[in-house]
């Protein structure tokens, strides 16, 4: 059972895994063959939107915020910060990734 107050629920570029985000900030990964849940993420995700990705190619999970925090990625298995984009944000950005070519895509603003 998962003690965990989730809101959003995405899952990975796979569909073996799902990352669930709470309100403000905070997501766990979960398998979905083994049911193991990771520790507690603490990111810079903010609900509303499609802020929230998972990637099982890259393991991370990528998270974005209307203000201030842009866009970060983040380790599943020890919740560090990998990179982060400051100047992407805004409510218009969504992410997502691709499989295929192991990237983060992002839109934003005007369709870019």
């Amino acid at each position: 059972m998962i003690d965990f107050a989730g809101r959003v629920v995405v899952a990975s570029s796979t569909g073996k895994r799902v990352v669930i985000g709470a309100f403000e900030h905070s997501a766990v990964v979960v398998d979905l063959s083994t049911g193991n849940i990771s520790n507690k993420l603490e990111t810079t995700f903010d609900f509303g939107g499609r802020r929230l990705a998972l990637s099982d190619e890259m393991d991370a999970v990528v998270a974005a915020a209307f203000h201030t925090y842009g866009v970060a990625s983040y380790c599943c298995r020890t919740g560090r910060e990998r990179w982060r984009r400051k100047d992407i944000q805004g409510g218009a950005t969504s992410v997502a990734v691709c499989r295929r070519c192991h990237r983060i895509l992002r839109k934003g603003r005007g369709g870019s």
